[in-house]
């Protein structure tokens, strides 16, 4: 409410705003980082946004939505932006490795050909940790606990 009242119509700076609250709550309260980054989506469809800013936004609720377990949301909002990225990113860009893994976790998730996921998240793990394991050890390991004791 604070930062509404400051910020008023500039919603770019309440995107923002609201990602960072998402981003602190993520460590601790988990209910309160989606609906801050819920927040952050409906703002970000406001005129003046950045259509950089809403990818941003889309790419971090995706993230939330994956962390809370709501696999098909995941997905769809993949649907939406994964196109999008093209227009700003290399394809060799390593987003795009962790985007596949999430995508087959949550098909795995879904119960959609587990045993075709599993193989696909276990080849871009490998891949990502030979890739990142220096730059990005939270994905690394992040990446590991999802697949620890999948089968």
């Amino acid at each position: 409410q604070i930062w509404e009242g400051a910020y008023g119509s500039r919603f770019e700076l309440l995107v923002t705003a609201y990602e960072t609250k998402a981003t602190v709550y993520q460590r601790f309260d988990l209910p309160t980082a989606v609906t801050a980054t819920e927040h952050a989506a409906m703002l970000a469809n406001q005129p003046g946004v950045r259509p950089v800013t809403k990818l941003a936004n889309q790419i971090s609720l995706g993230e939330i939505y994956f962390r809370t377990k709501r696999y098909a949301d995941t997905l769809r909002l993949m649907a939406e932006f994964r196109p999008k990225l093209g227009m700003i990113m290399e394809a060799d860009n390593p987003l795009y490795m962790t985007l596949d893994f999430v995508e087959a976790a949550c098909h795995w998730e879904l119960g959609h050909d587990r045993p075709a996921q599993l193989r696909k998240a276990r080849a871009i793990y490998t891949a990502y940790k030979k890739l990142r394991a220096a730059e990005d050890p939270q994905t690394i390991r992040d990446q590991a606990d999802w697949l620890a004791g999948k089968s």
